[in-house]
């Protein structure tokens, strides 16, 4: 278990995950500019570090990740409340064992 929060990990890997795609995209003019961009990394990453640590299983980063190169939003948006719902409530769910 790891003492660093979940919070301050999504920040750190967000702004590193900006910078690393300055070497992909030759324009951030889709997402409102560089600064946008680098704020929706932050985001996103802060949520796939709680995700990650809430079930302990970077596949479900990974879906994360997945899920936002989608191109069609409708469904883009579906599975993103499913996931926000499995993750919210994943202790609680049967088919997991209890954690103490």
């Amino acid at each position: 278990m790891s003492t660093i929060p979940f919070w301050l990990k999504g920040i750190i890997t967000g702004i590193l995950w900006a910078f690393w795609h300055l070497l992909i995209f030759d324009s951030f003019d889709p997402f409102g500019g560089l600064h946008i961009f680098v704020l929706l990394c932050i985001i996103v990453s802060i949520i796939m570090a709680y995700a990650t640590d809430k079930t302990n299983s970077l596949l479900v980063a990974a879906s994360i990740h997945a899920l936002m190169m989608l191109r069609d939003m409708k469904v883009t948006v579906l599975c993103a409340v499913v996931w926000l719902v499995l993750i919210l409530f994943w202790k609680n769910l049967r088919f997991m064992p209890k954690t103490r």
